[in-house]
């Protein structure tokens, strides 16, 4: 499922030159590595390898996945590639042109921490301590970029 490619989940593994069955689009049961309890997506592991991982983004939605982290048996709907806009807090200042960490948002409460670049918005202020924001996946660029910030001044 490489970017801006459509990709097909193999139902068996299959030796080069082989014919077998896959999933292009619709609901089927895989094992995934899952990273972290809120993650309510999977995509290819971006390590490489034919494996999926949980994450925020990704072509499979997260139906049904067993309770816990590591390799786990779920119920994925396969579509699309989705990258949802992210609330997102900063932990510190970010430069223009720089990263940093920032705490995900979800329900209200902070989930997880990411890398997040600030490479993007238009203009020569950096990203404040504490600032509220909105941070999206970019597939090609393997990265969380910070697409929206809290003004303070």
């Amino acid at each position: 499922m490489a970017s801006e490619q459509s990709g097909v989940l193999l139902l068996e593994p299959l030796a080069a030159s082989y014919l077998g069955d896959a999933v292009v689009s619709g609901v089927t049961v895989a094992q995934i590595t899952v990273n972290h309890a809120s993650h309510d997506r999977a995509d290819v592991d971006p390590s490489g390898g034919a494996s999926l991982v949980s994450a925020y983004y990704g072509a499979a939605e997260i139906l049904y996945v067993e309770s816990g982290t590591g390799s786990k048996w779920a119920v994925l709907r396969l579509g699309t590639f989705v990258a949802p806009l992210l609330k997102a807090k900063a932990g510190a200042q970010i430069a223009v042109g720089g990263s940093g960490t920032v705490s995900i948002y979800r329900n209200g409460s902070a989930t997880e921490s990411v890398t997040a670049h600030l490479n993007w918005l238009d203009g020569n202020q950096a990203v404040a301590a504490n600032s509220e924001l909105l941070i999206q996946y970019f597939r090609d660029e393997a990265k969380w970029i910070i697409v929206g910030a809290e003004c303070t001044t």
